[in-house]
């Protein structure tokens, strides 16, 4: 992915994540035109980044807001999403969080998208994902999108919203892939977060670790499982600032809590 100019099938929630920070703590408001891949593969996707990850820094003090244009599949990309963030004012600081339980489960909601495949790829993913999730007690309401785009390509986006926590869940679509195995891999995620206790789903926890460590108080939060994600940024973290955040458990531990000192820059 690429800033302002270009455009590849780079992961544009990746190139969010890497100038979020920067433009946070600075004075002003930043606008910021990226272009690449918004639904890619080992990546968080845009929607994941305005549903989930955004919402969940702004309980910091982040404020930040992002605007699809077009949409970039892989291998062609050429997606294009606009993001403006606001600096914090000048005596503020990031606040650290606690986010140990869930809370009691608000709703479920979610989208079945495509760009370029007939109308039924994205019908057949809203059908199967509605209906694994309401023989399993769970009644989402999803939309159907489709994304203006130069490539091709499907999604399946679910996301839950918690009392005190938001978690979401992504499958894509690829060649010779069943539209009814993308919605019942998203929806198998979701199912799976839903039967246990930790409060962050397996990729926000991961993402969370370097805002947390930059706040000025101490944060603390459970996880659904403790990732390679998690326990490598945990340590690149703690290169930086020794000491500073801590993961109780090792890879694939369920419920493992972390606990991040803070202490700012």
């Amino acid at each position: 992915a690429q800033v302002a100019k270009g455009g590849s099938a780079g992961s544009v929630g990746l190139v969010a994540q890497t100038v979020l920070l920067p433009l946070a703590l600075a004075p002003g408001t930043s606008e910021v035109t990226l272009r690449g891949g918004t639904h890619v593969p080992w990546s968080p996707v845009y929607d994941y980044l305005k549903r989930v990850y955004l919402p969940t820094l702004k309980w910091m003090g982040v404020e930040a807001k992002v605007q699809i244009v077009k949409w970039g599949w892989y291998p062609v990309g050429g997606g294009e999403v606009k993001a403006t963030i606001q600096g914090l004012p000048s005596e503020a600081r990031l606040e650290g969080l606690a986010l140990l339980q869930r809370g009691e489960l608000l709703r479920v909601r979610g989208l079945s998208a495509s760009s370029n495949l007939p109308k039924h790829v994205r019908e057949r993913q809203e059908g199967t994902a509605l209906g694994v999730l309401r023989s399993n007690g769970v009644n989402p309401r999803l939309d159907l999108l489709d994304g203006p785009s130069k490539g091709t390509g499907s999604v399946v986006f679910l996301w839950a919203e918690f009392e005190n926590v938001l978690a979401g869940f992504t499958a894509l679509g690829e060649r010779g892939k069943p539209a009814e195995r993308v919605a019942e891999e998203a929806s198998r995620a979701l199912l799976a977060y839903l039967q246990g206790d930790g409060a962050l789903d397996r990729h926000l926890a991961d993402q969370v670790i370097l805002p947390l460590a930059l706040a000025a108080g101490p944060s603390s939060f459970t996880t659904e499982s403790a990732t390679q994600h998690l326990l490598t940024n945990a340590w690149v973290v703690n290169q930086f600032f020794p000491g500073r955040v801590r993961v109780e458990g090792v890879e694939g531990t369920p419920v493992t809590l972390c606990t991040v000192a803070g202490g700012g820059l």
